[in-house]
């Protein structure tokens, strides 16, 4: 499926499902499963070991608040 038919694809299925209140889980799901499969593809295409690992590194820098000593 090329991207012109991934786009239309997508938006007759947002434009099915939208409008409800209770459809914005379903919306939400399909817009994933739907970028799963788009992506998945592109993944195979551009690299040669598509079950490579991923690294990724989370870097968490909060200062600390400032604290007096306790008074004696």
């Amino acid at each position: 499926m090329g991207e012109r038919e991934y786009a239309a694809s997508l938006g007759r299925f947002v434009t099915k499902v939208e409008g409800n209140d209770k459809n914005l889980k379903l919306m939400l799901d399909g817009i994933k499963e739907w970028g799963r499969h788009f992506q998945g593809k592109q993944a195979s295409e551009s690299s040669s070991t598509p079950d490579a690992p991923v690294i990724v590194q989370l870097v968490h820098d909060v200062p600390r608040p400032a604290r007096t000593p306790p008074s004696s």
